[in-house]
């Protein structure tokens, strides 16, 4: 299973609920801050679209070599 994370696709929703799992702003993800939280937050965003129920702890078990990442998502700068 290849899990694709692309913030450019996000709605303000699942911004919304990445802040309440992380305590952060998307745009407060610089460069080489993405972290473990962050990447789960954002893995149950992404499958939440196709499975409602997909939880945080399905998330936790997902392998790095199924993620596949927008560019974007690494680059990100604050604005």
């Amino acid at each position: 299973m290849d899990i694709t994370i692309d913030l450019d696709d996000m709605e303000l929703g699942e911004s919304e609920f990445f802040e309440e799992v992380t305590g952060k702003r998307l745009d407060e993800m610089g460069d080489g801050e993405l972290t473990t939280k962050a990447i789960i937050a954002l893995v149950t965003i992404s499958q939440r679209r196709t499975n409602p129920d997909y939880s945080l702890d399905d998330a936790r078990k997902v392998k790095i070599s199924e993620l596949r990442v927008n560019p974007t998502v690494a680059e990100a700068e604050p604005s």
